[in-house]
């Protein structure tokens, strides 16, 4: 079995500068902050949200799409998920609620009941 070789052109390093930009227009338009040492682009990621509740579950919504997932028919974002706001709720999640409901009225239905006299 013959393994493809690398041209030399992958070995050589040019000037950042120098690189040919391969989706010029696709990426002029893009927005960079700076925070120290670490540069993010904030408008390729979508923000998310984050619910906790009290029965460690956590449920993530969506806060608003990025440029691409927004302009993109389905919506899909390949980018990496950004979390923008963490909530405590303080109380059950919807579904551990219906749960514990279930078995409130499962045990009341199976104790005996006295007659009122």
């Amino acid at each position: 079995m013959l393994w493809p070789t690398l041209s030399s052109s992958v070995h050589e390093s040019k000037p950042r500068s120098q690189v040919e930009n391969p989706y010029p227009m696709r990426l002029r338009h893009l927005q960079r902050t700076t925070t120290g040492n670490l540069t993010v682009r904030t408008d390729t990621m979508c923000d998310w949200e984050e619910f906790l509740y009290s029965c460690n579950h956590s449920v993530l919504r969506l806060k608003s799409y990025c440029h691409f997932a927004r302009n993109e028919p389905d919506h899909q974002c390949y980018g990496v998920k950004v979390l923008r706001n963490s909530w405590q709720q303080g109380v059950l999640c919807e579904k551990c609620t219906a749960q514990c409901q279930a078995a409130n009225t499962k045990t009341q239905d199976s104790s005996p009941k006295q007659a009122v006299v």
